[in-house]
């Protein structure tokens, strides 16, 4: 990037970029739109240009106010401040839906980011999704911060959202394609019903997939995965872990066969965490008490190992083994796994949802049936 707006300007004649570091590019322009401005050859951000004269300055004139506001974006996300990132990001996020250019990554990039920070799954997810389709096969998630990452973590600590990325996929160990039926995912879905397909997007496979699970957990629609392309093991793992949730019966022991595989050797510890509790949700969802208790085991492998690197999946196990305790008649064991979620996780979405906020009296008759239930929460 350097070595192509370095240069400076020197013909009168020729468009001049000027970029939010002060740099004038001495190589032509040959567009200006809303993905960025290309400059011999490359495309660069509107978040790092401050102006464009000459040819193409009336076509800047109708997209400055969106670079003004690309750069209030990144300015605030560097510095750390990240609920005023957001504020700016939202309505240039919308603004930019369907546009794969470094503006559009950029924006999506900040977005991801803080929602994981703030634990919103669903916009978060959104925004990934619209990061994912910027990406191409050999950059899944093209990173607009890569080298501020770096030289800011230490300055910045805890305030900064750091992300797992997994190199090949794509995939955020942070948004694994796991729900339960809760406000916040309730509207989601509902908004989904009412968006329209995207089938030609790099991203449609793990949207449709993503979505599907969603769905099935509030109101129990079967998943199909016809017509998706799973050569890729990304896509391939997402739809095992939804199937083994939402399939049939033979086709969530199909795909638990397929996950236990990946439990050989040494998995990364957010694949590991991914496949317990996508092996323990499935075996809940089976009448046999003994494959629900294997489940239960499964489960909480999550809270118990890897509670630092995936807390919204620990707070979702504990809930998940509680109510399934419970259910199985072990009331003194479902109290004490409920009893750690609520004291560890006081803020987890799971304190919404229904096997555990309904938690029934001791000496109550009303436990639910198994816990796919949906008086528990979840769906039969």
């Amino acid at each position: 990037m350097t070595e192509i707006l370095g240069v400076i300007f020197l013909a009168g004649s020729m468009t001049q970029v000027t970029l939010r570091d002060g740099t004038r590019s001495g190589s032509p322009v040959e567009a200006v739109s809303i993905d960025g401005v290309r400059v011999g050859g490359a495309m660069v951000g509107l978040d790092r240009v401050k102006a464009v004269e000459g040819e193409f300055a009336q076509q800047w004139g109708t997209i400055a106010a969106t670079a003004d506001d690309a750069w209030r974006v990144r300015q605030r996300f560097e510095r750390g401040d990240l609920a005023g990132a957001e504020v700016i990001a939202e309505p240039l996020f919308t603004q930019l839906v369907g546009n794969r250019g470094p503006t559009a990554a950029m924006v999506a990039e900040v977005l991801t980011r803080v929602r994981v920070k703030r634990s919103s799954q669903t916009g978060a997810l959104e925004a990934w999704l619209a990061w994912y389709d910027c990406g191409n096969e050999s950059e899944p998630l093209p990173s607009s911060f890569a080298g501020d990452l770096a030289s800011r973590r230490a300055v910045l600590a805890d305030r900064w959202p750091t992300l797992s990325i997994d190199a090949v996929s794509g995939l955020l160990s942070t948004l694994p394609p796991i729900w339960i039926n809760v406000p916040s995912v309730q509207a989601w879905v509902r908004s989904a019903d009412k968006a329209h397909a995207h089938e030609e997007r790099r991203s449609a496979a793990y949207e449709r997939l993503y979505r599907a699970a969603a769905k099935f957990e509030v109101d129990g629609s079967p998943v199909d995965v016809g017509g998706l392309e799973l050569k890729l093991d990304g896509p391939k793992l997402v739809s095992e872990i939804v199937i083994a949730r939402a399939g049939e019966v033979n086709a969530r022991e199909a795909a638990r066969r397929d996950l236990l595989k990946r439990l050989e050797g040494s998995p990364p510890a957010w694949l590991e965490a991914w496949v317990r509790i996508a092996l323990g949700r499935s075996m809940l969802r089976e009448v046999d008490p003994e494959v629900r208790r294997r489940g239960v085991l499964h489960l909480l492998h999550v809270p118990a190992r890897f509670a630092t690197d995936s807390p919204y999946l620990a707070g979702i196990a504990l809930a998940e083994s509680s109510r399934a305790l419970l259910e199985l008649g072990d009331r003194d064991g479902a109290d004490v796994i409920r009893a750690e979620l609520l004291r560890d996780y006081p803020s987890h979405q799971a304190l919404d949802w229904p096997g555990v906020r309904d938690w029934p009296a001791r000496g109550s008759s009303s436990v639910a049936g198994p816990a796919g239930s949906r008086d528990s929460g979840g769906k039969p």
